[in-house]
């Protein structure tokens, strides 16, 4: 608990001095002659080396509140995710974790363009990536602001992108206004501050920066971190993005709403079933589901991100989006809304679904019951058995 004061301590002291931050990351405006852009790139080169010498002793040291204080402290979605990424690799220790600078690509006053190849050894197998990061300058201070993107917005989005995903974000901010506007209308609360979403176009990027213990994926979003999402080349069709999206901001909205208290397999349900602009029926869904029923011991013993099979994964989230239609269907839409108030009253948990999946889980066998005049979490298992026995 120190640790964590202490580190909560350290940010909060970083925002207050970093206010100026959006001003001072500008336009890419060259340095005037190439005498002074190799003299401010050889500096640069130093500074950045530094701090990439500092994370990686800080990472075997397991030292989170001085790695965090490298990161850009006015970006609360990337200190979250760093934290994430810090203490998955805590649990699932790496061999030779290494990120390499290879060269500095754009500079100006306040801002960098790096390229870094990143790699690390696990079961024997090298796995590396090299990508663009950027860094940037703070009251003379040098800071890592994460993955390299340029960005749009609107009133509630910002959108990051490479360069090559420049047309499709913009095609993306014009769709982004009306889910916002159906999410809060259903959902009853908008987002404290601009929802940010960033378009990776390398997989092993994207996944790289999430987590290194788990599979690829084409979405994700972790309660207080940014959306993140792969956009693969010869498949940039904004309607197939905001699809993607769209899951994303179900579990947005639905984990901001249940502050971040939500079993991993109630956050999929509930992603599946509204990730469509409609909803599919709960005998549409069976139906699609109906030789591979789970039961909820099943699916509160399997954890997702371990899974490396596609059917495996595609049955676990068919088998989340049904259970969560047949509670639609048998009670009605609206007990969603008081199961997620009901798990926002639960004491929230620093860490990830993942790792806090077990408490999690008992949280909403607390709170299912009686949002649904079950007498316990154990009846409504019965009686979702009951619906699997009913089609065998």
């Amino acid at each position: 608990m120190k640790k964590l004061i202490s580190l909560t301590l350290t940010i909060l002291i970083l925002l207050t001095t970093a206010c100026q931050l959006q001003q001072n990351i500008l336009p890419q405006q060259p340095l005037p002659n190439n005498a002074a852009l190799g003299q401010a790139e050889d500096n640069i080169k130093n500074q950045i080396t530094d701090i990439i010498a500092q994370q990686i002793q800080y990472i075997k040291e397991l030292n989170l509140e001085k790695y965090i204080s490298l990161i850009n402290p006015a970006d609360l979605e990337l200190i979250k995710e760093q934290i994430n990424w810090f203490n998955d690799l805590k649990l699932e220790p790496v061999q030779d974790f290494s990120i390499k600078l290879l060269g500095i690509a754009e500079i100006d006053d306040n801002s960098c363009k790096a390229e870094v190849e990143q790699s690390y050894h696990r079961d024997g197998k090298k796995i590396s990536v090299k990508y663009f990061k950027r860094f940037i300058k703070i009251f003379e201070r040098i800071y890592d602001a994460g993955n390299y993107f340029e960005e749009v917005y609107n009133e509630h989005f910002i959108v990051k992108y490479t360069e090559q995903n420049k047309k499709l974000a913009l095609e993306l901010l014009q769709k982004l206004e009306p889910i916002y506007k159906e999410f809060a209308d259903r959902w009853k609360l908008e987002p404290e501050r601009k929802i940010v979403i960033k378009m990776f176009d390398h997989k092993e990027e994207l996944r790289q920066s999430i987590k290194l213990s788990m599979w690829a994926c084409a979405g994700w979003y972790e309660f207080g971190e940014s959306i993140r999402m792969f956009i693969a080349k010869g498949k940039e069709d904004v309607g197939s993005i905001a699809y993607i999206v769209r899951h994303e901001l179900v579990h947005l909205f639905t984990m901001t709403k249940a502050k971040g208290n939500v079993a991993y397999w109630l956050a999929e349900g509930l992603a599946t079933n509204y990730e469509d602009v409609t909803r599919r029926s709960y005998a549409s869904v069976m139906q699609s589901a109906k030789n591979r029923l789970m039961s909820i011991e099943q699916l509160e013993s399997i954890e997702l991100e371990k899974l490396t099979d596609m059917q495996d994964i595609r049955n676990y989230y068919i088998n989340s989006e049904l259970v969560i239609s047949f509670i639609i269907d048998k009670y009605g839409e609206q007990v969603l809304d008081t199961i997620l108030n009901g798990l926002a009253q639960m004491p929230s948990l620093e860490g990830t679904g993942h790792e806090n999946d077990t408490v999690y889980r008992e949280y909403l066998s607390q709170i299912l019951p009686s949002v649904l005049g079950l007498r316990s979490y154990e009846d409504f298992k019965r009686l979702w058995q009951q619906e699997i026995d009913k089609v065998k």
